[in-house]
């Protein structure tokens, strides 16, 4: 049950992405990879950012793996390729297993997430201990550079970071290129390896 605050929060951020559906992708995507799943992640975040189409880039380079897409947006879900297994859900609850996948990642959602930190927590518990985790998204030194609706939040880096390192090793960001632009520090992407013992409190 989501509280009032919390309702109106998500519907906000889902009028706003029926709205504006182009405006700026926002779809998290949980993939299921096979043990070269390091090599991957790192190229895949190195690559030029574009839009949150990376579903589609894993299909198309990996048809052999397991695909699964979650989103609130049924019409994100209906544009994902037909391999690919989809769940209605939020990224703040992910309708999915514990352990689940051996790489999961998330594009241009934690700013709309009306709790960032519950989210990358989720992120976390879905991916599987010794998998990677993957976060591309805008980093508040860079709140100004687009207009965003006052409800966005972008996390600082170190914030971002930090909360990754609870349950993550290896963990580093980067900026990244997007749009056939060069890496100018508007889109940043965090990498971490699930830690495969939690760290004792």
């Amino acid at each position: 049950m989501l509280s009032e605050s919390a309702r109106m929060s998500t519907t906000a951020q889902l009028r706003f992405r029926v709205q504006a559906p182009n405006s700026m992708s926002r779809a998290t995507a949980n993939v299921s990879l096979d043990a070269a799943s390091e090599a991957f992640i790192r190229d895949l975040a190195a690559r030029t950012w574009n839009q949150a189409r990376f579903l589609k880039a894993v299909q198309e380079r990996r048809p052999d793996v397991t695909c699964t897409g979650v989103d609130l947006s049924p019409t994100l879900l209906a544009s994902a390729p037909a391999a690919v297994h989809t769940a209605a859900g939020a990224l703040e609850s992910i309708p999915c297993r514990t352990n689940a996948f051996d790489t999961v990642f998330s594009v241009e959602a934690i700013e709309h997430s009306s709790n960032w930190r519950a989210s990358v927590r989720e992120l976390i518990r879905v991916t599987r201990p010794g998998g990677w985790l993957l976060i591309i998204d805008k980093p508040k030194s860079a709140w100004g550079k687009l207009p965003c609706p006052a409800w966005e939040r972008w996390p600082s880096s170190g914030e971002l970071a930090g909360l990754m390192q609870e349950g993550c090793d290896d963990v580093d960001a980067v900026n990244v290129p997007y749009d056939g632009r060069p890496a100018d520090g508007l889109i940043t992407a965090w990498r971490g390896r699930k830690r495969l013992c939690p760290t004792p409190a």
